[in-house]
């Protein structure tokens, strides 16, 4: 059963409250005062700070109606958690590229504000903050809906919901309803955790990547979508390398999804110098002269060039459904790390047992969520999310402190070199040994996602945003750019100076001059490419979820 609509749904006026913030545009109109309901302006544009009252709360919003005609489709974008300051929490995450794809596609956008509780030094804003708040702000959600259709020419079949981080969870939680009026859904970095199930007569878009630290409820979210009997043909799931964030490009591909059904472009086949090769599905690849080790969400062990054999695991991880994401070997020890799971082998990984390590330095999570590992004589590192650890025969482990000025980096990958070490990670976080770098300079990307050394003793670092780093003598700098919508999560550099670094949707750049200059050779398919090591026969292994390729320079 829908939970019954609220009666109170008058506009309340900003500048009737004193506390309240002021809206930067008109918000009513003459006919308020006979409807009793909202009465929008008769304008396009972009209303701020909107306010809606429900059961005898005061909500707030935010409302874009583009400059186009109706009836108009409509998204409501719900927030990830952010801190009550200068920019409502309503406005903290991505919303240019929203008011861009509004108008590109002529859909309403709303971004409903969650309620909140106040921490020490500042205010949270959360859609699961208090005790009560799903079902608080489902109940908002769709009072707003009716308060909007009453003053704005809606297209009701056309209406669709979607979450950033903990607003995942609360679009969940209106397609729970029998009779939800909402119909295609979208998930950022997250999933559900109080939904018990889904009731989607639409489509589903997700896009949580293979590190971020939500994993965990993007399964649970498919979970409820199988028990659901939702076909597998109206998901869409994007796969990526990258941690916890919502990218501007995601608004138009979840929006030609939801509501077109349009899927991103899959490729007319291999390029030049490409082939399929006979190693597993993987997401870490780790090069051991003939042997490669790899690691996945249902893979660990060693591939020769022809034949597979899976390494023994005793126990279990502590989180369910963990993919590992990072494994390597220094001396015949060794870690693979992903997603809560850290596991460690002594014999060369033949075998593999699961340890449950306590997070080195301060607790976040209770327990290690590492994502990347790095291995170089004989110490093993593993980074992630406000952690790092050193150890040497994996049941001590010395906390590596890369403290961003009060805070713990968030770091995806580490590699170590003849006694160096790199390590990277959110808010272009780059470390050499612990000492971090002055990240503003270091170019456009969110995340950077891995290093390689190379053979003169530099290293090569790539990121979101397209982002090449080379580091030589001097220190770091942006070598180049290679699109705005291009994710390289990967990279390696040959003996010789050639590189390959690799990414999402089949992006593929080679460099002959060891990191300073690079050149497309896609894949020519839009598979993600997780990782990628260097043979002895002079090849490459490239690996992702959906298989294995070779490619030849």
């Amino acid at each position: 059963m829908t939970r019954a609509l609220l009666v109170a749904l008058t506009l309340t006026s900003c500048a009737s409250d004193p506390e309240a913030p002021v809206s930067s545009e008109p918000a009513t109109s003459d006919s308020a005062e006979d409807t009793g309901t909202p009465s929008l302006p008769a304008v396009a544009g972009t209303f701020r700070e909107q306010a809606l009252e429900v059961d005898g709360e005061t909500r707030f919003y935010l409302l874009h109606v583009p400059d186009t005609a109706g009836p108009y489709p409509v998204l409501f974008d719900f927030h990830g958690t952010a801190g009550g300051g200068a920019v409502p929490a309503e406005e903290a995450y991505g919303l240019d590229a929203a008011i861009s794809a509004a108008e590109a596609n002529g859909f309403v956008l709303v971004r409903p504000r969650s309620r909140s509780m106040s921490s020490p030094g500042y205010e949270v804003y959360r859609w699961d903050q208090n005790p009560g708040d799903p079902d608080r702000n489902t109940d908002f959600a769709l009072a707003l809906l009716e308060a909007l259709a009453e003053d704005l020419p809606l297209d009701l079949d056309r209406v669709h919901a979607m979450g950033f981080s903990s607003g995942t969870n609360q679009a969940a939680m209106l397609a729970e309803l029998d009779d939800s009026p909402f119909a295609g859904f979208g998930h950022v970095g997250g999933g559900a955790w109080h939904s018990e199930a889904q009731r989607v007569r639409g489509r589903v878009w997700m896009a949580t990547p293979y590190r971020d630290y939500m994993r965990a409820y993007h399964h649970e979210l498919v979970r409820q979508l199988d028990a659901a009997g939702h076909p597998e043909t109206d998901r869409l799931h994007r796969p990526s390398m990258s941690g916890h964030e919502l990218y501007d490009g995601m608004y138009e591909e979840l929006w030609a999804w939801l509501d077109r059904g349009e899927r991103p472009e899959e490729g007319t086949g291999l390029g030049a110098g490409w082939s399929v090769a006979t190693a597993p599905p993987a997401l870490a690849a780790w090069a051991d002269g003939v042997d490669v080790l790899l690691a996945g969400p249902e893979t660990l062990g060693r591939w020769d060039g022809t034949a597979f054999v899976a390494s023994t695991v005793v126990g279990s991880s502590r989180i369910p459904d963990a993919e590992l994401t990072g494994v390597c070997l220094t001396e015949g020890r060794g870690m693979a790390v992903g997603n809560g799971a850290v596991l460690w082998t002594k014999d060369g990984g033949v075998s593999f047992t699961h340890l449950d390590v306590d997070e080195p330095g301060p607790a976040m999570f209770g327990y290690a969520h590492w994502t990347g590992v790095g291995c170089d004589q004989g110490t093993v590192r593993g980074v992630g999310y406000w952690s790092a650890g050193d150890t040497t025969d994996g049941r001590v482990f010395t906390d590596v402190p890369f403290d961003l000025g009060g805070y713990r980096a968030q770091a995806t990958t580490t590699t170590g070199h003849e006694g160096s070490w790199v390590s990277v990670g959110y808010y272009k976080f780059l470390a050499e040994g612990t000492q971090e770098q002055p990240w503003r300079q270091l170019g456009p990307a969110s995340w950077l996602l891995d290093a390689a050394p190379t053979l003169d003793g530099g290293w090569v670092a790539v990121g979101d945003h397209g982002t090449v780093l080379r580091q030589a003598d001097d220190g770091w700098d942006v070598v180049d750019r290679l699109g705005a919508d291009v994710e390289l999560g990967a990279v390696a550099i040959r003996d010789d100076g050639v590189g390959l670094a690799v990414g999402r949707q089949g992006a593929a750049f080679r460099s002959d001059d060891a990191g300073m200059s690079w050149t497309p050779v896609p894949l020519g398919e839009g598979r993600l490419l997780a990782d990628v090591v260097w043979r002895p026969d002079g090849s490459a292994l490239v690996v992702g979820p959906e298989g294995s390729w070779r490619y030849t320079p």
